[in-house]
């Protein structure tokens, strides 16, 4: 369990690193399982596990992209949910044309 007892009855929380939540984030999905079941196996309060959740539900998730060499002088266009875009010049070429 990770909270444990010290002398005086005081309470000792377990510190998570970020990883750590994410983990415990992820394997809670992946088992199917209620958040009191999850929270029992691994001791976690399951006030802190559903604070989790809800901190990661809108956390934007970043995957890295490798342009290869060859096409290292072309422009990227990222366009983004609202329909704003996002243009990428390399080596300060000249705009393209997004149409």
């Amino acid at each position: 369990m990770n909270t444990n007892k010290a002398a005086g009855s005081r309470r000792v929380h377990q510190r998570y690193s970020l990883a750590d939540r994410e983990k415990h984030v992820k394997r809670l999905k992946d088992s199917g399982k209620t958040v009191k079941a999850y929270c029992k196996e691994y001791g976690i309060a399951p006030y802190t596990l559903s604070w989790w959740v809800r901190q990661m539900k809108g956390k934007p998730k970043f995957k890295q992209v490798e342009i290869p060499v060859a096409a290292a002088s072309w422009d990227a266009e990222i366009v983004l949910p609202g329909g704003a875009k996002v243009l990428l010049r390399l080596n300060g070429s000249q705009p393209v044309n997004p149409c």
